[in-house]
């Protein structure tokens, strides 16, 4: 659906990852996410057929379809749901320390790139498995 994305935050949005597509534009927010389609797709999506029997679309105040029937709870929560049923299940959480561990060293090669007007490569030493 989308063809370039961009993350925006302000304080009245929080955080908003846009993707731009020929059919319309997806917003992704905080808890919701919404489906702003182009005119000739919204022309589309209004023609419904009587004998498919389709249900009509739920457009938001601002021309959008929602994407998701109800908001998503906090980041946190999942995490947590997911590392309760890691352990109840005696299974490797998807975030652990190595994952953790990978991401700090890759976040000290951005910055030694960008501060550095170079380039950073991974070494066999980083190598954590």
């Amino acid at each position: 659906i989308g063809n370039f994305g961009s993350t925006c935050g302000n304080a009245r949005d929080g955080y908003l990852f846009k993707l731009k597509g020929t059919k319309g534009s997806v917003s992704l927010l905080m808890h919701d996410g919404v489906f702003y389609p182009e005119t000739e797709t919204k022309k589309e999506l209004q023609t419904i057929d009587g004998v498919a029997g389709a249900t009509k679309i739920e457009w938001n105040k601002d021309g959008g379809i929602p994407i998701l029937k109800e908001p998503t709870k906090d980041g946190t929560w999942y995490a947590m749901e997911k590392f309760h049923e890691s352990i109840s299940r005696n299974i490797q959480p998807d975030s652990n320390v190595v994952t953790g561990a990978s991401t700090a060293i890759t976040v000290h090669l951005a910055n030694q790139a960008l501060y550095g007007d170079g380039t950073a490569k991974w070494k066999r030493d980083y190598d954590l498995v």
